[in-house]
């Protein structure tokens, strides 16, 4: 008996040792000499993160089965982050820390998802919506966070959000990597 082996190795995002990006890490906290990029002028915020999450994926396909195997990083993006040097301090660094600490809540919930996942044939299809949801729910997150914390503005309400940001990291310690 002759056995059909095939693999089939796709990137959805590009992930790469890059240097201008930053691995998310329990713990490694941001600086703002991470923050490399040119701050907006017209912007009325003190500072930008932009952080992602990435993932890649796996296929083979022995004799018609098909395993999985998938691979997802939280990233901060130097040259795309900035902020203005005059209005930041520690409590803004703590603000926008907890901008990435979301998208890795976000990356350990994607995770999950495709352990969970049962392969299909049409699984390139199926693993791009995943995606996509928790990636727009971490949108939403984001914005709901900026909004209730009034951009970091509203002490109270800020260590609510930070509160809620670590416990979450917590309930998901087992989707870390």
């Amino acid at each position: 008996m002759v056995i059909k082996a095939f693999s089939i190795s796709l990137l959805f995002l590009f992930v790469s040792e890059n240097p201008n990006r930053i691995a998310w890490q329990e713990n490694e906290k941001l600086v703002w000499e991470n923050y490399l990029g040119n701050p907006d002028p017209k912007s009325s915020f003190a500072a930008l993160t932009h952080s992602s999450i990435e993932f890649s994926y796996n296929v083979k396909n022995e004799n018609g089965n098909l395993t999985l195997t998938t691979q997802v990083n939280t990233f901060f993006d130097i040259k795309m982050s900035w902020f203005k040097n005059k209005e930041v301090n520690e409590h803004i660094l703590k603000h926008e820390q907890a901008h990435f600490d979301i998208t890795e809540i976000h990356a350990r919930k994607l995770r999950e998802a495709f352990a969970s996942y049962s392969i299909t044939k049409n699984f390139e299809k199926e693993l791009s919506s995943i995606f996509t949801k928790f990636n727009l729910e971490r949108e939403k997150m984001q914005k709901q966070f900026d909004k209730e914390s009034n951009h970091s503005r509203d002490f109270d309400k800020e260590a609510k959000w930070q509160a809620y940001i670590a416990e979450e990291l917590r309930k998901l310690e087992k989707w870390k990597i």
